[in-house]
């Protein structure tokens, strides 16, 4: 089985507290059609706070990665 990539665009508004973000990183890992996600941060202060947990990339950042994809 083939997985695919996932991007998970993060504002660090929506989550309630720490334990939010920890489970949603682990329900990432935990997918099994899920090749790679990643992180992209709205505002590059968040990028430390996310990359503890995952790879993160800024806005600015984000279109290498998917250029990289389609080569």
């Amino acid at each position: 089985m083939s997985g695919s990539n996932d991007l998970k665009v993060e504002t660090g508004k929506q989550l309630k507290t720490p334990d939010d973000l920890e489970k949603k990183v682990a329900k990432n890992n935990y997918n099994q059609h899920l090749k790679e996600w990643w992180f992209v941060v709205t505002k590059k202060d968040l990028k430390t706070k996310y990359e503890k947990l995952g790879t993160t990339f800024t806005r600015t950042e984000i279109k290498e990665k998917i250029e990289s994809l389609f080569v």
